[in-house]
């Protein structure tokens, strides 16, 4: 993965599901504290008055969950199909564009498995993967979820 794919990022969501973290880019989501919205049924939230799909993103990729509080934010990822609600564990923080620090800290890479990633990001010792929202979508309708 090459530095030119963050250009049209402002930020970077970094948040943890499991113990892993990941991150994305933090204009193609809104984040919602999951105590205030109201689940409809399973697999469905309501958000701007209008039942949207909800998942679990470590189910989705087949994580562990190690936290006591599962959803306890929610990821809201505009598609094109429409809004989609993911759960996450905890938000960690926002890392803000500046290209001057990704081009000499961030190292970026393919993954093997580009079923449900973009890369991954390694900056100030850790290991960020960035999922593929878009992909998860497509599996999601395809009821193929990812294996990580």
């Amino acid at each position: 993965m090459l530095i030119e794919r963050f250009e049209n990022w402002i930020g970077i969501l970094v948040f943890k599901l499991s113990s892993m973290e990941f991150g994305c880019n933090i204009s193609l989501v809104r984040v919602l504290h999951s105590a205030k919205q109201k689940y409809t049924s399973e697999n469905l939230i309501t958000y701007d008055g209008k039942d949207i799909p909800f998942y679990y993103m470590g189910d989705l990729l087949k994580l562990k969950n190690g936290s006591k509080i599962k959803d306890k934010h929610i990821l809201i990822f505009e598609s094109i199909e429409g809004p989609f609600g993911f759960g996450i564990d905890e938000l960690i923080e926002v890392l803000p564009w500046n290209k001057k620090i990704f081009e000499n800290e961030v190292k970026s890479n393919d993954v093997a498995d580009n079923k449900f990633l973009l890369g991954k990001i390694c900056f100030q010792e850790r290991t960020i993967l960035l999922p593929d929202f878009n992909k998860i979508i497509n599996l999601i309708k395809n009821k193929q979820y990812a294996s990580f």
